[in-house]
């Protein structure tokens, strides 16, 4: 009688464990899209930037394969290739170098996180200017001008920049120092892809400046992607 019991005991045990399972499961599979709270099949990403962003030489930009990690709604890509942040003009006040600090008015005002990557092109041609600069053709001018506008007319996005890679250039070096002390200043969250992503031009690039697919696909947008997931929530 007694083992009988015992084992109509370790039966009950047994169909517990497994109606629990059964029902956390439910609940874990309900949204494969939902992550941290957040159901990213709703969220629209806007990414500007110049031809690192656009990638125009590989099969998938950063936006497109960060499209597919978070399984967002859409990832619009605001890549131009040879874009400044600064103003850059001809002697007719005409616009060469399709300046950020402009055309950001050009993403979509639904757009939920709006993601900055700028400054290779700012190391030629384009004074660096000083903290509290609102000049826009110099490039701290340019990036205080380009934040406020952004928190100005993106009131409800979640915004944030990248920094450069580790390129070796004492330019691009300050260009990521201008970015994060310009940030910091307005309030504005950046991805210091300089420090934290592992990066070695004669790998990582096909060219000296670009990144290759597998960098893109496997290093770097991977981490964008966990960027995103730890901060985004912090705002909804």
């Amino acid at each position: 009688m007694k083992k009988i019991l015992n084992l109509l005991i370790v039966f009950v045990i047994t169909l517990s464990c497994l109606s629990l399972s059964a029902v956390f499961g439910n609940i874990n599979n309900s949204n494969d899209n939902t992550d941290n709270g957040v159901d990213w099949s709703n969220i629209t990403i806007s990414c500007l930037g110049d031809s690192i962003t656009e990638s125009p030489y590989i099969d998938k930009a950063y936006p497109v394969v960060l499209q597919e990690i978070l399984g967002a709604k859409k990832c619009y890509n605001f890549g131009i290739s040879g874009s400044t942040c600064a103003l850059v003009q001809d002697e007719n006040g005409n616009d060469l170098q399709n300046s950020m600090c402009l055309r950001y008015a050009d993403m979509p005002k639904s757009s939920d996180i709006i993601i900055v990557m700028c400054g290779v092109n700012d190391t030629t041609n384009v004074p660096l200017g000083t903290i509290n600069d609102v000049d826009i053709s110099t490039y701290y001018g340019a990036l205080n001008t380009l934040c406020n506008n952004l928190k100005k007319n993106y009131k409800d996005s979640y915004v944030f920049f990248m920094t450069n890679f580790a390129y070796s250039s004492t330019e691009n070096i300050f260009q990521s120092v201008a970015i994060k002390q310009v940030c910091e200043k307005q309030g504005i969250d950046v991805f210091d892809v300089f420090s934290k992503v592992p990066f070695d031009v004669n790998v990582d690039t096909y060219d000296g400046c670009h990144p290759t697919q597998n960098f893109v696909s496997n290093v770097w947008t991977p981490k964008i992607a966990q960027f995103i997931k730890d901060n985004y929530k912090k705002i909804n």
